[in-house]
């Protein structure tokens, strides 16, 4: 495996010097030195998550308006028993669904007063 990794490597430094003097040679290099500090920039960035959209899943755009409430609501509680667990996952999307399509008439009740 090393001796592949090693051969592997081998061709990088001639393939960079020729991929630079072909930049050089068309006055591309400063463009291309400038696209890659961009992209290592954009890249390196941490956003946070957008949190409005996070609990959002496949055929939520179906869901009525109180069903996206109780969906959100159940993502968020599966979320702090994720975080107390130390688990990943509490829930499965299925029964988030289930429960966003089905969801109990005094759930729905209390959220649509």
């Amino acid at each position: 495996m090393e001796t592949y990794a090693r051969n592997d490597t081998h061709h990088l430094k001639p393939l960079a010097d020729k991929l630079t003097a072909e930049l050089e040679g068309k006055g591309r290099l400063a463009w291309h030195q400038e696209s890659c500090a961009r992209l290592i920039r954009d890249c390196s960035e941490i956003k946070p998550p957008n949190l409005d959209l996070a609990w959002r899943m496949k055929g939520s755009h179906r869901l009525t308006r109180s069903g996206l409430a109780v969906l959100r609501e159940i993502w968020h509680w599966r979320e702090l028993e994720a975080i107390e667990a130390n688990k990943p996952r509490i829930s499965s999307c299925n029964t988030r669904r289930w429960w966003s399509w089905r969801p109990p008439r005094r759930r729905v009740a209390r959220l649509n007063r």
